[in-house]
């Protein structure tokens, strides 16, 4: 079942591109880090929420469903935190 939906999962983007994709998205991860210690909690809350949803569709191609499992449950955990402060 999810072999069928991830090969059809955005057809005209190519794997390399995701990937490259996918390393912005890594490299907003650290900086999200960086903000979040040093600069602003919900700034940096909202720049990890864009680098995780920058990196699920590499995780959704290559069938990384575990990476997958765990961007959403991070995110669940940052939206909860947003919406505290």
């Amino acid at each position: 079942m999810f072999e069928r939906f991830q090969r059809y999962f955005l057809p005209g983007i190519s794997d390399r591109t995701l990937l490259r994709i996918r390393w912005v998205g890594s490299g907003l991860l650290i900086l999200s880090h960086f903000i979040i210690l040093y600069v602003s909690v919900p700034v940096g809350v909202s720049v990890m929420l864009a680098s995780d949803f920058i990196c699920v569709p590499y995780a959704i191609r290559k069938g990384y469903w575990d990476i997958f499992t765990v961007i959403t449950i991070y995110s669940i955990i940052n939206i909860t935190r947003l919406l505290t402060l």
